[in-house]
């Protein structure tokens, strides 16, 4: 279709410079079509820079796909309608706040496992995958020398000495940093006034007229979504609850010891993001089919008596199922009326750039196409950003990880986060049980549990090495390991033979090659057990 204006104007303030070209840019009108994706991503960074809510008066491509992925939000069936397929309708997993099942724990206190953790259990495991592991001793022994490689594996230690502010409202807002981004947005956005300036002094109000609602429509999505702020809910566990202190599966063989009170774990293991749009909601329970708040990670029975979907019970993996369900607690929810509002003009947008584009003059289109190109460039740059990234700020500036602890008085200050690299998963084990139990007056109830989770093997060799660390994991002595405990005893097996009516048992001679396994085992332990000295005691 030939544009509607294609000659100069007689009302025009500034002539038109291509007034009189005989090509155009009709297709330009479908770039609701395109760009989506970017856009998508690009306005769930609404609610983690300041200033954003008000900066997206901008002409932006993908207004479609932004439409039919927050329309759903809207809740009531005609929005359902509208914009079908939504698999939640709470804000904080469309935001990428939640919705990610995080590793398995172990509580290493009261033995409960959970197969999976929350969000933010994620997180940490992601966290530590990341972080290097500490540089090996300058000044190693003939012992850690000897250190021999199979399965490497790492142990990462996170001390959770802060807790969330005691308030009965149980609601943490994090304060949300990077301003300095917010402001990018003046490019966009002075760039579409620009456009619409310059197609207003040559007459073209389809142009202007395109690029304005454009600007509303987009602007009108950020200041809704945007209005919530970030909360942070941190369960309470039961009274008298033991500590906390437990391992976390960050990887195939990457273990995370977590030590703290039951309160401060509780953060990590069942704590959840959420988005808190109503001021006056201030204790906002979990979502349908979370855990409830009232237990801790050492509890497996709620309230009610049943026992916690996430347990292992009976050797079986007990699950809850995640489906549409899943919706946000009290005030995570922005306004049905005003989120229903802002999805119909960014459809309205999207059909009237289609419809009238053609009909602008080719400098029109031009302003158009600059407008997309600027707002699709800064989309991409919002978009790029690892909002997960950011999301590990937050949790490290809640449980203030980031913050060096005090001195001991001697001159030295612990680390929140230390991480340890291994040659074996047997001298891994060894470490993550005796960063367990680091004041040599708390010991571990029953260690085998932690050795068995760690260590699943039942085999004879085995058995007999967990017995050993279990009984030096128990002393409060230096570990030292005798002849005696590298010898592959055989106790209660063998040929029974029967004198004088008394049933006797002869020990059948063990197997060469698995006591010098066993051998090797405990060398791995020694190793751990010396590494472990000289990072904490020295």
């Amino acid at each position: 279709m030939a544009p509607v204006a294609s000659t100069p104007h007689p009302h025009a303030t500034v002539r038109d410079p291509l007034a009189n070209a005989k090509s155009s840019l009709n297709l330009v009108g479908a770039a609701g079509f395109f760009g989506g994706d970017i856009a998508v991503h690009g306005m769930a960074t609404v609610i983690f820079f300041f200033s954003r809510r008000f900066g997206g008066l901008y002409n932006a491509p993908g207004s479609l796909e932004v439409a039919r992925r927050y329309g759903q939000l809207a809740g009531t069936r005609v929005y359902r309608g509208l914009f079908p397929g939504g698999d939640t309708t709470d804000p904080a997993q469309l935001f990428g706040l939640d919705g990610k099942d995080g590793p398995k724990f172990f509580a290493a206190h009261s033995g409960s496992l959970f197969e999976r953790t929350s969000h933010l259990g994620y997180l940490i495991a992601r966290m530590a995958l990341r972080r290097k592991c500490e540089k090996p001793d300058p000044h190693p022994t003939p012992l850690t020398q000897a250190e021999r490689t199979t399965y490497p594996g790492t142990v990462t230690i996170i001390d959770l000495n802060h807790l969330p502010e005691d308030q009965p409202k149980k609601l943490v807002h994090p304060e949300v940093q990077y301003r300095h981004y917010g402001l990018l947005a003046l490019i966009p956005i002075l760039t579409s006034i620009g456009a619409c300036v310059g197609s207003a002094l040559v007459a073209d109000w389809w142009s202007f007229g395109c690029i304005l609602i454009g600007m509303v429509a987009n602007g009108c999505a950020c200041f809704v979504l945007g209005s919530g702020k970030i909360a942070f809910q941190h369960p309470e566990p039961a009274q008298g609850a033991p500590p906390g202190d437990g391992v976390l599966w960050a990887g195939r063989n990457d273990v995370v010891v977590i030590r703290g009170s039951e309160r401060a774990v509780n953060t990590v293991t069942r704590g959840r993001f959420f988005l808190q749009y109503d001021e006056d909601a201030h204790d906002a329970p979990f979502a349908s089919n979370g855990p409830p708040a009232e237990n801790g990670a050492n509890s497996n029975v709620k309230p009610d008596g049943d026992s916690n979907p996430l347990l292992v019970k009976g050797g079986e993996q007990q699950k809850p199922k995640r489906d549409g369900s899943y919706d946000a607690p009290k005030g995570g929810k922005p306004n049905s009326f005003w989120i229903g509002i802002a999805s119909l003009l960014l459809i309205l947008q999207f059909l009237v750039q289609l419809l009238l584009i053609p009909q602008a003059t080719l400098f029109g289109q031009l302003m158009f196409v600059c407008t997309l190109a600027v707002s699709g460039g800064y989309n991409a740059y919002l978009s790029s950003m690892d909002r997960e990234d950011i999301q590990t700020r937050i949790l490290n500036e809640i449980l203030k990880l980031d913050e060096e602890p005090e001195g001991d008085g001697q001159g030295r200050r612990p680390q929140k986060i230390r991480k340890f690299g291994f040659g074996t998963w047997t001298a891994t084990s060894t470490f993550a049980c005796l960063a367990l139990q680091p004041d040599s007056h708390q010991r571990l109830p029953d260690t085998s549990k932690v050795l068995n989770t760690l260590i699943p093997n039942d085999t004879e060799v085995w058995n007999r090495w967990k017995g050993i660390l279990k009984g030096k994991l128990q002393s409060k002595e230096s570990w030292s390991f005798t002849p005696e405990d590298r010898k592959l005893r055989v106790q209660g097996s063998g040929n029974s033979q029967s004198e004088a009516g008394v049933e006797r048992r002869v020990a059948v001679e063990p197997n060469p090659k698995d006591e010098v396994l066993l051998d090797l085992f405990i060398t791995d332990a020694e190793v751990a057990y010396q590494r472990y000295r000289n990072a904490f005691h020295t």
